[in-house]
């Protein structure tokens, strides 16, 4: 077993793709890593009872294989997807324990953990290894910049997502070009991940990510997941069309549907999470602007902010969400309240445990009340 990608035999083709899928399934190939009691899964596993499930529904094969260590009962699942009509693959893993102990440490999990193999003969001499990326959003000029780096022999381009926001410094979508073959990756992860890409010498790039910091231990009947990988292959010079490609894909099999059809697109607005910042979304609809959803920030004082912040070591200001545990939305409003009518309503979401700054309906945000 390796984790080596090599365009020499697999070149970035549909066909291919759906070879590469197999060479995992066969674990030929692990395009993972992680540690477990002090030892890494290439030594692990295969010393482990592997089982493999195949299945195939509207042009999507999904594969699964769970291995088993046989003295802790620790399961490793590897779900992994590929589709008939793109030359993707996609894939999450998760971590089961199924025996009656604890586990020992599991740590430094890494869904993607690959070497990318370009052919020399598809330009890699000329030296044109770029990676495309695009920083994120912290209310900057420089939000959502796409940037060109080059990627020469002996350098490595490290980042991570800031705060725990999974878009806040980098998005977390890549396109690595090497010459005429290149890779666009995507992690579907709503905290804080870390992607790394390391040209150690001419020949590879080893490519790296998933949640940036992993060390725990299951108890029995516990379990947990990575972060979501996606690699879509691409072939040729036009960069712009490789991007449209991975659109495609994207559109056709991981966009959310109503009724069959495409979900369209909704708007958003943010406000702070003190209950006087409410009367913010009437400057918004004054100024003609009718979101879907608002973003209600955590931060504040224990006086202000609008969840059941609780007891803790928290007290700064603006910090006080650090303490909130489990919370409970208590309070639903009709946006009709603002646009000149009044109805009283019960709350639509029910009470949940999560983290404290939340995405909400516009119209389940205000109190019934009126005043």
């Amino acid at each position: 077993m390796d984790n080596t990608l090599d365009p020499k035999t697999l070149k970035p083709s549909l066909a291919d793709a759906r070879k590469w899928a197999e060479a995992v399934a066969a674990s030929d190939l692990l395009p993972f890593s992680f540690q477990y009691g002090g030892h890494s899964s290439a030594e692990l596993l295969p010393d482990w009872k592997v089982s493999r499930t195949n299945r195939t529904k509207a042009g999507v094969t999904t594969r699964e294989l769970t291995w088993r260590d046989p003295a802790t009962r620790l399961e490793c699942v590897l779900e992994m997807q590929t589709f008939a009509k793109f030359a993707a693959v996609e894939w999450v893993m998760r971590f089961r324990n199924t025996g009656k102990k604890d586990t020992p440490l599991i740590e430094n999990i890494r869904p993607l953990d690959v070497e990318w193999a370009p052919d020399k003969d598809q330009s890699w001499h000329k030296d044109e290894t770029l990676l495309r990326r695009s920083c994120g959003s912290q209310q900057k000029p420089t939000d959502f910049l796409y940037q060109v780096d080059p990627l020469p022999p002996g350098s490595t381009i490290a980042m991570a997502a800031g705060g725990g926001r999974p878009s806040n410094d980098w998005l977390p979508f890549f396109n690595l070009q090497t010459g005429k073959t290149g890779v666009v990756i995507g992690i579907g992860w709503s905290g804080q991940w870390a992607a790394e890409f390391a040209r150690p010498a001419d020949a590879t790039i080893r490519i790296r990510a998933g949640q940036e910091l992993t060390r725990l231990t299951l108890h029995p009947g516990e379990e947990i997941r990575t972060p979501l990988i996606a690699l879509l292959f691409w072939q040729g010079n036009d960069v712009v069309e490789a991007q449209n490609l991975w659109r495609r894909w994207y559109r056709a099999h991981n966009l959310p549907r109503v009724g069959g059809k495409p979900q369209p697109a909704v708007t958003q607005i943010q406000v702070f999470g003190r209950e006087k910042d409410i009367s913010y979304v009437q400057k918004f609809l004054d100024a003609g602007i009718h979101a879907d959803l608002c973003w209600r920030d955590a931060g504040g004082s224990r006086a202000d902010v609008w969840f059941q912040a609780g007891d803790g070591p928290f007290n700064e200001p603006g910090m006080i969400w650090l303490n909130s545990g489990t919370w409970e939305v208590r309070l639903a409003i009709s946006l009709r309240r603002l646009q000149g009518g009044c109805r009283t309503r019960r709350p639509r979401l029910a009470p949940a445990q999560a983290y404290p700054e939340r995405l909400q309906r516009v119209n389940d945000m205000f109190t019934g009340r009126c005043a």
